[in-house]
């Protein structure tokens, strides 16, 4: 089976939310690279890659021949922690050869569409829901004063707060993005994902961005908390 570099992402935040709510206590084996395979249907790549993504973190260790076990300290450190620098996400045009000013036009957002069905498959797993289980999704499209350069879906009803996970990742265009972005199916689209969650660590929803990769330059910003 054909793995995506990407495909670890959901499977890795559906075991985390799984370590937090105590499904997996420390000290849990968790699913092994065969039995991840055969749940969400991915590749051993896949699975291994969601493995090493909670190792690095710190949530699970892995014994050789053993298998990856919780680790015993999953819970919130007990000391005052420093406050996170907050995370912003933007989108730019990229600078033409010939410009005399840069690029970087404002983004306007223009709502398309409100809809109520089920979601893509990952995105119901990153949502730890059925595949077909109908939910809000909210459609807008991205711009800039030389026209489209991006498309954005919601699914679910987001929460204000500080708890967002966020992923991106470069891949082909579905038949929906490549028409509203007006490039071919074999051209390239930056995808950004933003899941929030509650202050449970439950997730409400996606927010997923997919900017024509031709024309666009992501970048991030961090922001010192008061």
């Amino acid at each position: 089976m054909g793995d995506a570099p990407y495909k670890h992402a959901p499977i890795a935040d559906a075991l985390r939310r799984r370590i937090h709510d105590g499904t997996y206590p420390p000290g849990q084996r968790l699913p092994s690279i065969p039995e991840l395979r055969r749940t969400f249907a991915i590749g051993d790549r896949t699975a291994r890659a969601a493995l090493q993504t909670l190792i690095s973190e710190g949530l699970a260790t892995a014994h050789r021949r053993r298998g990856t076990y919780v680790s015993g300290s999953t819970s919130t450190d007990t000391t005052p922690s420093q406050p996170r620098p907050r995370r912003t996400h933007s989108a730019r045009r990229h600078r033409p050869a010939d410009a005399p000013t840069p690029g970087d036009d404002d983004l306007t957002t223009h709502p398309t569409s409100t809809t109520h069905a089920p979601p893509p498959p990952d995105i119901a797993l990153a949502l730890d829901i059925e595949p077909r289980s109908p939910i809000p999704q909210h459609q807008s499209v991205l711009s800039d004063a030389h026209g489209v350069i991006g498309v954005r879906t919601t699914y679910g009803t987001p929460e204000n707060g500080d708890h967002v996970l966020t992923h991106t990742y470069a891949r082909h265009p579905t038949p929906d993005e490549a028409r509203a972005l007006a490039i071919p199916a074999a051209g390239i689209v930056l995808v950004h994902d933003e899941t929030t969650f509650t202050t449970t660590a439950e997730p409400r929803a996606v927010t997923r961005t997919s900017h024509r990769a031709d024309v666009v330059r992501l970048a991030d910003q961090y922001q010192s908390r008061k």
